[in-house]
């Protein structure tokens, strides 16, 4: 037991800068010690903002008997829950797994990427292309700096069982092409010689699979179905007799990478870039026309290393980026 304690509060260590008040208290506490409660100018809890810690103390302030520190140590090297199940059952951090659920299947709909179907309205060979679906549960954390380890979000995903689906009938290719960390390294080689501003993950594509166009596969668009996932509040006011229809791309579909690939690669090809030769995957633009500057452009999925000479036209590209796909926009590399 204290070597659990000992290796947590070594982890905890550099969650907080050295100037908070609570990271200069006693950083573990008996089990059996009853917390005071009192509010402090630093929120402690294990996300990396105030307003998720103070709705997290909430749920710790309904049981006196453990405190602030012990359970915040806890709580940030919580592990990914293996169901959507056991991740309600979590006593503190279950609020923001249930609102996680309903922002992504409400989103997903919002976007058009499903649509409510009648199983009566099924034909015989759309009934046999309805697969189940569940949640994944990963709890994003910093990696570095004054936040590491700290919580960004508790991120739920909704996919498809496309364990289920038979090569031919619902889909033809299972792969998507993705760069090797050798074209990754020559990015950031290049970015380093030619003195380029380098932005990495800061353009954050929203549910990125359901995004790519289906149009943009060989095959055209595939037809399939889900059953409504457990744990999703909109179950009970759907039905027994209703299904969702797959109207873009959702993760767990063997096609959805490869569908996102060639929709990227299609808004790629319009701004005037071509693929470098030793990788499918990393884009570059020459200098001319709208942009003045060399462009490389490295994509692993829906994660990005963008790098370019001049910050405003690196802007730029990622303001066009973020026309065609819905995301956020972030800044250079820090972790």
């Amino acid at each position: 037991m204290a070597t659990v304690s000992a290796a947590l509060t070594k982890a905890w260590a550099g969650l907080l800068p050295a100037s908070s008040s609570w990271a200069k208290s006693t950083p573990a506490l008996p089990w059996d010690q009853r917390s005071t409660h009192e509010p402090s100018s630093v929120v402690p809890g294990p996300f990396d903002n105030d307003t998720d810690n103070i709705a997290w103390a909430a749920e710790v302030a309904t049981d006196a008997r453990v405190d602030y520190n012990t359970l915040a140590y806890i709580d940030a090297l919580e592990p990914d829950p293996a169901t959507i199940q056991k991740a309600f059952k979590h006593p503190c951090l279950k609020q923001f797994w249930k609102q996680e659920v309903n922002e992504e299947v409400d989103g997903l709909m919002e976007k058009g990427g499903l649509r409510v179907r009648y199983l009566t309205d099924l034909t015989e060979d759309e009934c046999a292309r309805v697969f189940g679906s569940r949640f994944h549960c990963k709890i994003k954390r910093h990696t570095s700096g004054d936040k590491h380890c700290k919580v960004k979000r508790c991120k739920v995903r909704l996919i498809v069982q496309g364990n289920k689906m038979e090569k031919g009938n619902v889909f033809f290719d299972s792969f998507s092409l993705t760069p090797r960390a050798t074209a990754m390294q020559c990015i950031v080689s290049t970015a380093a010689a030619e003195d380029m501003h380098l932005h990495h993950d800061t353009v954050d594509f929203e549910q990125a699979f359901i995004q790519g166009d289906w149009g943009a596969l060989p095959e055209g668009e595939p037809t399939c179905f889900i059953r409504p996932p457990s744990g999703w509040d909109g179950v009970a006011a759907l039905g027994l007799n209703t299904v969702l229809e797959l109207c873009a791309p959702l993760y767990g579909h063997p096609a959805a990478a490869l569908c996102l690939f060639f929709t990227l690669d299609e808004f790629m090809t319009d701004l005037g870039f071509v693929k470098a030769r030793f990788d499918e995957s990393v884009w570059v633009r020459q200098p001319g026309g709208q942009f003045k500057h060399k462009l490389v452009v490295g994509v692993h999925i829906d994660d990005s290393l963008i790098a370019s000479r001049d910050l405003a036209e690196l802007e730029e590209f990622k303001r066009l980026l973020l026309q065609r796909f819905k995301g956020t926009n972030g800044g250079e590399v820090t972790e």
